[in-house]
């Protein structure tokens, strides 16, 4: 997976979801040409692009994007279907 982000709390979750994934992780510098990035992509040939609304408005600016963008994160999240765990309780006091 090829990523081109900021460096933020999302750019390491993204991160942590591809080691999870067992995928190989390549970070691309946002300070990068089009060509360069380009040429990044050309030789490692990723199967998964990402990159940030900043950058991808840069490359739509400068020919037709790379990739498409993904929406911002929600900071809502579903309710989970399962029981939360009971309180842990120490084994032996202090």
């Amino acid at each position: 997976m090829a990523v081109q982000t900021e460096k933020t709390p999302q750019a390491v979750m993204l991160y942590l979801a591809t080691l999870k994934a067992g995928a190989v992780f390549l970070p691309l510098n946002t300070a990068y040409t089009a060509s360069e990035v380009e040429y990044f992509l050309t030789d490692a040939e990723p199967r998964v692009f990402v990159q940030d609304a900043v950058a991808l408005a840069a490359e739509a600016a400068a020919h037709a994007p790379l990739a498409t963008p993904v929406p911002e994160p929600t900071t809502t999240w579903p309710p989970s279907s399962t029981p939360a765990a009971p309180p842990a309780a120490p084994r032996a006091p202090c």
